[in-house]
């Protein structure tokens, strides 16, 4: 168990083999009690939010229609990537990988959240250029972000590969867990 005075509140080491990163909202780990409620989440971009530009063609009444031409801006941005997320009740802040995972590749991923806030996510050793949501910042070199801490809340469902939302998608592929350590 690491104290928070050593400067960690939650790490994570696992390899990863990931035949399908692309499912949205796979889950690598899902600590909670439900869906939201203290969740402590490891987990793949999906597109449960929405964000659409429209290319005007002919008329603009086309560019509004669902049939128009249009690119789905989020899931492009998201999809495949890996994120860290922590749930106080149902307030959310995480960070988002810039990187898209590989696929059927053996991957060590680690994540690692300070007692200051700061969450990384490694790959294979490597810190990950993130993206921030839920109104968590970015460090200047943006390899890391703040995130809400971790509560000491017992949570009764710890899954592995698996959501507490239930329709999201099963983890698809092989995990080796190498170490996994709370503060909390």
């Amino acid at each position: 168990m690491i104290k928070k005075s050593e400067g960690y509140v939650f790490t994570m080491d696992v390899w990863l083999y990931h035949e399908q990163p692309t499912i949205a909202n796979g889950r690598v780990i899902d600590f909670s009690n439900g869906a939201p409620n203290d969740n402590i989440m490891v987990f793949f971009g999906g597109n449960r939010y929405r964000i659409v530009a429209y290319v005007e063609v002919g008329s603009a009444a086309t560019c509004h229609s669902h049939s128009a031409p249009h690119i789905d801006l989020l899931t492009t941005l998201t999809r495949g990537k890996m994120g860290y997320r922590v749930y106080l009740g149902s307030t959310q802040q995480s960070i988002m990988s810039s990187a898209v995972f590989p696929t059927k590749t053996w991957t060590r991923v680690t994540v690692m959240h300070t007692a200051a806030r700061l969450a990384t996510i490694l790959l294979d050793g490597v810190a990950q250029r993130v993206t921030a949501t839920g109104g968590a910042s970015l460090s200047a070199d943006k390899l890391s972000g703040t995130v809400l801490l971790p509560t000491g809340v017992r949570r009764k469902n710890n899954y592995i590969g698996k959501s507490n939302w239930k329709n999201d998608k099963l983890f698809k592929g092989k995990m080796k867990v190498g170490d996994y350590r709370a503060s909390l």
